[in-house]
């Protein structure tokens, strides 16, 4: 980790522009502070946003006024030390050292269209915020979330076609006891610490999987369920397996858990949130924030899914 934050602040010094150098050291910076002295402005700045705290009373509510004050904090340190930069995501995640492998996983099903064998044994817990200010929060309350098995768990904008609802957060589990023992956790919390209501369910695997087959995405609680693994699939997996390069397996992979607190990739990823709010008309954007500038991020993605999200924001209920 050393050594790469030390070649890509190399390779900025020789190239200011570097946009892709840019992009790795910023995610480097989501696993790990260096140690060595650094003055890249983006270490920098995260090791800046490291050190604002959250005031987070387990027992007190998120206001809207804790929000804003705190990403406006977040927001002046980087327009104070990395004026300029975007990132081209969406989704802040809370990883762990269990890799899950969804990629691999995907190119089973987007080459085969059949479920890998391990997905059958996933489970989510799905939250559903409806406005940007509760993405927000719940940003913080996973960030501060105290689970056994510190299961990974991200907070998204939803862009898929086929897939309903604008603001999005999952916990991933390993089974469906998990599933619902999270589930009940979060109910608790979320009546203590968000005003809002915030829908929570227990789903199975991807959206795309129960799509394509519907039987899967039907949880039975009290016996098997309706759709298991079919053995025959296994050949399938077995050939993508054997394309895959050394280094997109597993085991060679170096896993390392997310830095608790706010980095530079999650206030430029809240940023956005913000401009995806505005654009399709979540005028509680401006509890946190004013003015929003539009990034390209957005723009760019927006172009196909626009209009039916903006519907579906206008047609929800407050």
């Amino acid at each position: 980790m050393e050594q790469s934050i030390s070649s890509y602040t190399k390779a900025l010094e020789l190239e200011p522009n570097y946009l892709k150098a840019y992009d790795g050291l910023i995610r480097i910076l989501t696993f790990y502070n260096p140690k060595k002295p650094n003055l890249n402005p983006c270490v920098i700045a995260n090791k800046l946003l490291q050190s604002l705290n959250f005031s987070y009373d387990s027992k007190l509510q998120i206001s809207d006024n804790d929000v804003a004050t705190f990403f406006q904090r977040c927001n002046n340190v980087i327009s104070e030390n990395v004026k300029g930069l975007n990132l081209d995501e969406t989704q802040i995640h809370r990883v762990n050292t269990n890799e899950l492998n969804c990629e691999r996983h995907f190119q089973v099903f987007n080459v085969f269209n059949v479920i890998p064998k391990f997905c059958f044994g996933c489970y989510k817990v799905l939250l559903e915020p409806k406005k940007v200010t509760e993405l927000f929060k719940l940003y913080f309350i996973f960030d501060n979330l105290n689970l056994k098995n510190n299961n990974r768990r991200k907070c998204m904008l939803e862009f898929r076609p086929k897939v309903s609802g604008n603001y999005k957060g999952y916990i991933y589990c390993s089974g469906l006891s998990e599933a619902n023992e999270i589930k009940n956790k979060l109910d608790s919390i979320l009546s203590k610490k968000i005003k809002e209501n915030i829908p929570t369910t227990i789903k199975r695997g991807c959206s795309e999987f129960g799509i394509a087959y519907p039987q899967y995405k039907k949880i039975n609680q009290k016996d098997e369920q309706l759709m298991e693994y079919n053995e025959k699939w296994s050949n399938k997996e077995k050939i993508i397996d054997d394309k895959l390069t050394i280094k997109n397996r597993s085991k060679q992979k170096v896993l390392k858990d997310n830095l608790i607190g706010a980095t530079v990739s999650d206030v430029l990823i809240m940023r956005n949130w913000l401009a995806y709010a505005k654009k399709i008309g979540d005028f509680s954007y401006k509890k946190i924030v004013k003015e929003v500038t539009i990034s390209p991020v957005i723009e760019k993605i927006l172009s196909d899914y626009l209009l039916r999200h903006k519907k579906e924001f206008s047609s929800s209920p407050d």
